[in-house]
């Protein structure tokens, strides 16, 4: 499977390109311990909400330490019914998120709630695991003024620079909790 992306590094700037992650969901891909880059294809490298100043290339390869935050533009989706088996009922928690200067809302899912010492124990880890946040909100700046909708985003824990459960986030996620009760695979 391909999915064309949007990789944004650490340092503010931004790799778009096409990933090849065959069988797998985008998020296990990402956190396989068994490649240390991520490989784009018809890449453009630049900066988040500058397209003009982006810069085509071939391939860009992109060690994940450098990476703070993916989010797909386009992704074939594989049937549901290729995955059922793999589904377990999972808590919602609205969070607002700082990741390389960058503010992120959207909901984390996980098999408890995410209380204080779940967050603490997101922000402590040292090593490279992406945290998946789906209805997220993207900001270029912390006050929100730029706000837009990015869908599914994969946050690198390690370029975590706040956390804290999300209000606004909470309030829209209670009103889905009055909907039967989403699924996610584990």
């Amino acid at each position: 499977m391909r999915t064309r992306l949007n990789v944004l590094l650490a340092s503010s700037r931004s790799v778009a390109g096409l990933l090849d992650h065959g069988d797998v969901r985008l998020s296990d891909f990402l956190n396989s311990g068994l490649q240390s880059v991520i490989r784009l294809t018809d890449a453009r490298l630049g900066r988040l909400g500058n397209e003009r100043a982006n810069e085509p290339v071939e391939v860009a390869v992109v060690p994940k330490s450098q990476v703070a935050l993916v989010y797909a533009q386009h992704e074939l989706m594989r049937p549901a019914d290729r995955r059922i088996s793999l589904f377990v009922p999972k808590q919602t928690t609205g969070l607002l998120v700082l990741v390389a200067g960058l503010r992120l809302r959207g909901h984390a899912h996980a098999t408890a709630a995410l209380n204080p010492v779940e967050l603490s124990r997101l922000v402590a880890d040292r090593e490279s695991r992406f945290v998946v946040l789906t209805d997220a909100r993207l900001s270029l700046d912390v006050e929100g003024v730029t706000e837009r909708e990015v869908g599914v985003v994969m946050v690198n824990a390690v370029h975590i620079q706040f956390v804290a459960h999300d209000a606004i986030v909470a309030k829209s996620a209670t009103a889905a909790d009055s909907q039967p009760t989403a699924l996610a695979a584990e």
